[in-house]
C-alpha cells in the first residue's frame, strides 16, 4: 500500500545506525515538524567503511531501508 507524503511532524521515527562490522551507533532523531526528520550520530575516530542507516515509522521499516553510505576520514 502506497503511503501519502506527510507535511507535519509526530511520527514515531525510530533508527539504527550501524557500521559494517556491527558497531551500533547512538544517535538522536528530531522531528523538524514537516514530515521530515533530522538523524545526527558520532562517529568514532579512525573507523572508516560502510554504515547503514536503517528507518523505521510507526514500526514499519522505509521504503529502501537500510541505507548505505560510506566514510573515510
Amino acid at each position: 500500500m502506497k503511503k501519502e507524503r506527510k507535511y507535519v511532524g509526530g511520527d514515531k521515527v525510530n533508527i539504527v545506525v550501524k557500521s559494517s562490522d556491527g558497531v551500533v551507533y547512538d544517535h538522536s532523531v528530531v522531528d523538524n515538524g514537516d514530515g521530515t526528520y533530522t538523524v545526527s550520530f558520532k562517529h568514532q575516530p579512525g573507523k572508516s567503511g560502510e554504515f547503514s542507516i536503517s528507518a523505521f515509522v510507526d514500526g514499519e521499516e522505509t521504503k529502501n531501508s537500510p541505507y548505505f553510505f560510506n566514510y573515510a576520514e
